[in-house]
């Protein structure tokens, strides 16, 4: 109470009654309309594990990406945590118990930065979820499979341009009317760290029969949506 200019106040302070909130989901944490945002950009998180398996879908040298497969949704339930170096006490197929970090966003793709987190318990296999055309052609859709472990089957590998040469990137198409000049059609795979014994440059205009890789997006590339996978078996010819 301070006041006005015509009488004093006391300056008593009201408080409202103790208010709880309720931690985050990783369905929480990435639902959005935004493709290339979130919700709570920037808010330091502690993720809602209760009676939820968060499964490790695969590692990569700056961290891991993590998948909520108790999430009724079954979509917004995938997040990147970047540990900014090789996480440490963690493999694939385990089971995230609880994990804490900053909500970040790296040219539109959502990450737990800089993350603490325990492991307790293993689950194998991993669930995989086929990507269509059909989903692919949908950003919408696409960005509700963020950072989940997918599999395309049948895609057919376009020639090597300039993204491979600079970032490893190279495209495969899912869609028969795809094109290889505009990424339509198309998605990104990266796989040299990964899968150190292959290379695309001898199969262009050949098919291959599966890809597995967990889901990425980034703003400035072409197409936008990049598939990495996490070792040699994830990709079959």
């Amino acid at each position: 109470d301070r006041g006005t200019t015509d009488k004093p106040g006391s300056y008593a302070t009201g408080l409202s009654p103790t208010i709880h909130v309720a931690r985050p989901t990783l369905h929480d944490v990435s639902e959005t309309e935004n493709i290339a945002g979130s919700a709570l950009d920037g808010d330091f998180v502690q993720v809602n594990t209760a009676g939820r398996r968060l499964v490790v879908t695969g590692l990569a040298v700056d961290g891991f990406y993590v998948s909520d497969i108790d999430e009724p949704t079954d979509s917004f339930n995938a997040i990147f945590a970047h540990t900014h170096s090789r996480p440490r006490g963690v493999v694939q197929g385990d089971l995230i118990t609880e994990i804490i970090g900053t909500v970040e966003e790296f040219y539109g793709f959502t990450e737990l930065g800089f993350p603490t987190y325990k492991v307790g318990g293993h689950i194998d296999p991993i669930p995989t979820l086929q990507l269509t055309p059909e989903l692919l052609a949908d950003d919408l859709a696409m960005e509700k499979l963020e950072s989940r472990l997918l599999e395309v089957r049948d895609v057919t590998v376009c020639p090597l341009g300039e993204s491979y040469s600079s970032f490893g990137q190279w495209v495969v198409l899912l869609s028969p009317t795809g094109n290889c000049d505009t990424g339509e059609g198309g998605i990104n795979v990266v796989s040299a760290l990964s899968a150190t014994n292959f290379t695309p440059d001898k199969l262009v205009g050949k098919v291959l029969k599966r890809i597995t890789g967990d889901l990425r997006y980034h703003i400035a590339a072409t197409p936008n949506w990049l598939l990495y996978t996490r070792g040699d078996s994830d990709i079959e010819e």
